[in-house]
């Protein structure tokens, strides 16, 4: 008969190997102080994508660019979160600006993303096993909020903006986007946030989740190019007749716009541009309905303009490859993106999509940006829809 065993551990064992005094060292903060969070978007996905020691080394870069900026603001780094810090910080003010200093290099050196939360409060230092950490209410909240932040922008609670205000107004080069409040969670309550951006790094957002817009309609050619330039594999860009794309080719100073997508063609990133078919009779008859009767020829001369540039890239025997297409049909949107097609592996592409609206030009579409690793299986739907044009378009030349 197999003997009875007990799991318990007996009193006696017990009491030598458990510790007299459970709870470790503990000290309050001195005072309020602002908890941030921050991390590296979509690091896990780009590890599926790029390899993992690819993954790990650019972490590893995310996380000494944010230590060194956050301990110049005069942060205590309470510790290392794998892709990510949590830091501590005695003046908002200064969490503030380290933090968005901090998203600007990371993309700018790394041509990376992150996003981070700060939430206002008090912490207790507590000491486990010869390392400290940071523990309260206050690191929760913060936690939370920089789960509401969008990638590249800074998620603060709105009672931390109330707090520094006034001082954010000294710094031309910050934006704030409206109040964001979620229902309440469990063991926090009701949330209400701000959105920060430096200026230049695209639209201030509006809303919460992967998805956010920018009410203005189409970005500037600066935004544009501050998107596109972390691409890794491809920028994709699907719209009627590409006239706007090619005056930033043709029309602007090729540092702009020209110079930029030429770097990128020699980093080996492939650019696939795609524009109606203006052959298409239906075409033409739709621009007639809409009172736009030239702007198939117009489309037509834009196309030849970027045939041209396309000609000038593959002559200097660049790395990647412009391609132009034409497909048939008429599109229900415009959207410029990057790796896209890189959803399924790595979830690392993100997008500019803007449906077309009637009773607004196109120019003053809204445009919402998402981001395939803040909502796979959103991005996938709008990725559908973009494949439903590309996919039997057809390479064109001058003559198109």
């Amino acid at each position: 008969m197999a003997q009875d065993k007990r799991a318990m551990l007996p009193e006696d064992e017990l009491s030598s190997i458990l510790p007299q005094e459970l709870l470790p060292e503990r000290t309050p903060s001195p005072g309020v102080v602002a908890v941030v969070f921050i991390d590296l978007v979509g690091s896990t996905a780009g590890k599926l994508s790029f390899g993992h020691s690819v993954g790990v080394d650019q972490a590893l870069r995310h996380n000494a660019l944010s230590r060194g900026i956050a301990a110049h603001f005069g942060a205590k780094v309470v510790k290392d979160l794998g892709d990510g810090l949590l830091a501590v910080f005695p003046n908002p003010l200064r969490a503030v600006l380290a933090t968005l200093n901090i998203i600007h290099v990371v993309r700018a050196r790394l041509r990376a993303t992150s996003r981070a939360g700060i939430a206002l409060g008090s912490v207790d230092y507590v000491t486990i096993g010869g390392r400290k950490d940071a523990l309260g209410a206050t690191v929760d909240r913060a936690s939370r909020v920089q789960s509401m932040a969008q990638p590249g922008r800074l998620a603060i609670e709105s009672s931390l903006l109330d707090t520094i205000g006034s001082s954010l107004k000294d710094y031309a080069d910050i934006e704030i986007g409206p109040e964001v409040v979620r229902p309440p969670a469990k063991g926090i309550g009701t949330l209400s946030i701000r959105l920060l951006r430096l200026k230049g790094t695209g639209p201030v957002a509006v809303g919460s989740g992967p998805v956010w817009i920018n009410e203005k309609g189409r970005a500037s050619v600066e935004d544009k190019v501050r998107f596109l330039r972390v691409a890794r594999r491809e920028i994709v860009e699907v719209g009627l007749g590409l006239t706007t794309l090619s005056d930033y080719y043709v029309a602007m100073e090729p540092g702009r716009f020209k110079d930029p997508m030429r770097n990128l063609l020699a980093r080996g990133v492939s650019i696939n541009y795609y524009a109606m078919d203006t052959r298409s009779r239906a075409v033409r008859r739709h621009f007639e309905r809409l009172g736009e009767p030239g702007y198939v020829a117009e489309a037509r001369h834009s196309l030849d303009r970027l045939v041209r540039v396309r000609d000038e890239f593959r002559e200097a025997g660049l790395k990647g490859r412009m391609t132009i297409w034409a497909y048939a049909g008429l599109p229900d949107f415009h959207v410029m993106g990057f790796d896209l097609g890189s959803i399924n592996p790595g979830r690392t592409g993100a997008m500019m999509f803007a449906p077309y609206l009637r009773g607004l030009t196109r120019a003053e579409t809204p445009v919402a940006h998402l981001d395939a690793s803040a909502s796979p299986t959103l991005f996938g739907k709008y990725w559908k829809a973009i494949r439903s044009i590309t996919e039997g378009a057809q390479p064109i030349d001058a003559d198109a």
